[in-house]
C-alpha cells in the first residue's frame, strides 16, 4: 500500500508534469502559426484575423490553460499543507488509538476493537465531544478539528454503527433504538458547534424532535435504548436529553424544555431511592437492579446533567460522593453498588475490585471535571492512571484489551476535555 503523504506528492508531481507538456506544446503551435504567416493572405476589410491577431489569441488561451492548472496546482498543495498540519495538532490532543482511527482510512473497528455498534456510537460521541471542547477553547483551530468531526459523522452513519442496516435517509420508522440516536445527534450537534454551517441541520432536527416525541409520550419520561429490550435506563436518557440540549443550543430551537422538564419531575417522584436521594438504574423495574442505584449510571448521568440541569446535577453529585466515592488519599474512585452490597460485576460495570467499579471511575472522572471539583478529579486521575500501570505491569492480555481500545481512550479523552 502507498504511504499516504506520498500519494499526495504523486499528484502534485502529475501536475507539475503537465504543466511542463502544455507549456511545451504552446511553444509548437505558436512556431507552426509564425511559419504559416507567409503562405496566408488577408485582406483588410475581409473581417478576418490577422495572422498576429490569431497567434496573440491563441498564445492567450494558453496562458489562461496553464495558470488554471497553476492555480489548481497551488491549491492541492495548500490542501496537503493544511492537512499535514490538521494532523500534527490533532496528534498532540488524543492517544495513538483515535489518532489511528481519524488519520486513516475507515475500514471498519476490527483495529479499534470496539465490537458493540451501542459502545461504537458512544466512542465516537466521546471523542465528537471532546474535539468540540478544544475546538471551542481554541478558535483559531477550528479549521484543523472540523474535518475530523465531520468524519465522525460519516462514520457514525456507516452501517457499521447504525443499527438500520441502510441509508438512514431511507427509514422512515426510526423505531425504538435510542441509544445509536441520542449520541448520533450528540455528534452531529458537536459537529454543528464547530463548524457552524447547517450542513446537517436536516437530520439533527429529524431525530431530535423524534426523540423529543417518543420521550413526552412514554409514561415514565423515557424511551428505549434498544429495539429489542424493553428496558429503560436514566442513564441513557441523560446522553438523549444532552443531545436535544446541544440541538437547541446550535439552532435557537426548543425541542429539550418539556423532555428534561418532564424527566426530572418523573425521576424525583418515582425513580430516587429514599436512603440516599440517588436515582434508580432502570426505571421500568424488570431488571434484578432497577432500584438500586449503581456508580456507572450516576457517573455518566452526572456528567451529561452538568450541562442541561446544573443544579440538579450538582445535588445528586453531592449525594453520590458521599455514599460511593472511596478515598484512599492520593487515590480514589466510586463504588459499583451501595456500601454492605455486593452483586458482582457486568459488561456495564466493568471489573469491579475491592467495591470499587472501573465504568463508574473511568466515567467518574468526566462527572468530576463537569462538576470542577479538582480534588476528586486529581485522585481519580491517579487511580485511573495507576490502573493502566498494573495491567501493563501484569501482561494480562484481556484485561489489556479492556484498556486499550478505542471506546476507553474516547471516555478518557472526553471526560479530560469537558
Amino acid at each position: 500500500m502507498i504511504d499516504q503523504g506520498i500519494k499526495k506528492y504523486l499528484g502534485i508531481g502529475m501536475l507539475s508534469l503537465c504543466s511542463v507538456l502544455m507549456e511545451a506544446d504552446s511553444t509548437v503551435q505558436a512556431k507552426k502559426l509564425s511559419d504559416s504567416q507567409i503562405n496566408i493572405s488577408y485582406s483588410e476589410t475581409s473581417g478576418k484575423p490577422k495572422p498576429d491577431e490569431l497567434y496573440a489569441s491563441s498564445r492567450n488561451n494558453t496562458k489562461s490553460s496553464a495558470n488554471k492548472l497553476q492555480n489548481n496546482q497551488a491549491s492541492l498543495s495548500d490542501a496537503v499543507k493544511k492537512e499535514e498540519q490538521s494532523e500534527k495538532y490533532l496528534k498532540k490532543l488524543v492517544d495513538e488509538n483515535i489518532f489511528e482511527f481519524l488519520t486513516t482510512k475507515f475500514t471498519g473497528f476490527e483495529k479499534a476493537n470496539v465490537s458493540s455498534k451501542g459502545f461504537r456510537a458512544i466512542a465516537l460521541s466521546n471523542i465528537a465531544e471532546g474535539l468540540a471542547h478544544i475546538a471551542i477553547e481554541q478558535p483559531k483551530k477550528k479549521d484543523y478539528l472540523a474535518p475530523y468531526l465531520e468524519k465522525l459523522v460519516s462514520i457514525a452513519l456507516n452501517t457499521s454503527v447504525n443499527p438500520y442496516k441502510t441509508n438512514l435517509e431511507k427509514i422512515t420508522e426510526l423505531g425504538s433504538n435510542g441509544l445509536y440516536l441520542s449520541h448520533l445527534n450528540i455528534i452531529l450537534g458537536e459537529y454543528e458547534k464547530v463548524a457552524q454551517n447547517k450542513k446537517y441541520y436536516q437530520l439533527n432536527k429529524r431525530i431530535s424532535t423524534y426523540l423529543a416525541t417518543q420521550s413526552l409520550n412514554d409514561r415514565q419520561k423515557h424511551m428505549r435504548s434498544f429495539e429489542n429490550i424493553e428496558h429503560k435506563w436514566p442513564a441513557d436518557q441523560a446522553a438523549l436529553l444532552y443531545s436535544l440540549y446541544l440541538f437547541d443550543k446550535n439552532y435557537k430551537e426548543n425541542e429539550s424544555k418539556e423532555p428534561i422538564r418532564a424527566w426530572l419531575e418523573y425521576m424525583k417522584k418515582n425513580a430516587t431511592d429514599s436512603k440516599t436521594g440517588l436515582h434508580y438504574s432502570e426505571v421500568t423495574g424488570k431488571t434484578g437492579y432497577s432500584k438500586i442505584p449503581r456508580g456507572c449510571a450516576l457517573s455518566w448521568s452526572i456528567r451529561y446533567m452538568s450541562h442541561f440541569a446544573p443544579a440538579e446535577a450538582k445535588d445528586l453529585w453531592a449525594k453520590y460522593k458521599k455514599h460511593f466515592f472511596e478515598d484512599y488519599g492520593l487515590f480514589g474512585g466510586f463504588r459499583e453498588w451501595p456500601k454492605g452490597m455486593n452483586r458482582g460485576s457486568d459488561a456495564d460495570s466493568g471489573p469491579i475490585i475491592n467495591g470499587v467499579g472501573a465504568a463508574a471511575t473511568a466515567f467518574g472522572l468526566g462527572a468530576a471535571k463537569a462538576m470542577d471539583n479538582n480534588a476528586a478529579y486529581f485522585k481519580i486521575n491517579n487511580a485511573i492512571n495507576l490502573g493502566y500501570l498494573g495491567i501493563t505491569a501484569t501482561g494480562n492480555k484481556n484485561m489489556r484489551t479492556l484498556s486499550d481500545n478505542l471506546l476507553s481512550s474516547a471516555i478518557r479523552f472526553s471526560s479530560e476535555n469537558q
